[in-house]
């Protein structure tokens, strides 16, 4: 979707002592509403040909103190050629919340080569990246 007005975006990446992987924290902010099952709709309809994007989209249980099935965690991906994205709207400051994991080691270098390499020679995308790698310990 392109937009006329220039988007202000707040990037967070997130620092943990892990072994591989990324969390980013996104915040753009709104100039009109919408909900997060539309939100999620736009996601899921520009990502839809995107064989390794996946998109969260786990409902909220509203009386849980803690809200974590909604958003992607670095495990669920180590070893992995995927990048996952979950998303909220956050009504009171108007803005939506994107998070954002990856293999850093995989997506974000060595299984991307592969992925170019597949592109580049004409083969499946997805050729020897749909199993997971070996995770170090």
């Amino acid at each position: 979707m392109l937009v006329d007005t220039p988007v202000s975006v707040h990037f967070t990446p997130v620092y943990v002592p892990i072994t591989r992987g990324i969390l980013n924290i996104c915040r753009g902010f709104l100039t009109q509403s919408i909900s997060r099952e539309e939100l999620l709709g736009l996601y899921r309809n520009y990502y839809n040909f995107h064989p390794f994007i996946q998109v969260y989209d786990l409902p909220k249980e509203h009386p849980a103190s803690w809200q974590y099935k909604p958003y992607p965690w670095v495990s669920a991906i180590a070893g992995a050629n995927y990048c996952h994205i979950g998303l909220d709207v956050d009504n009171e400051r108007n803005s939506v919340v994107v998070f954002s994991t990856l293999d850093s080691l995989g997506k974000g270098g060595a299984q991307v080569g592969v992925e170019n390499m597949n592109i580049l020679f004409g083969l499946e995308r997805t050729a020897g990246l749909t199993r997971r790698g070996l995770h170090p310990n």
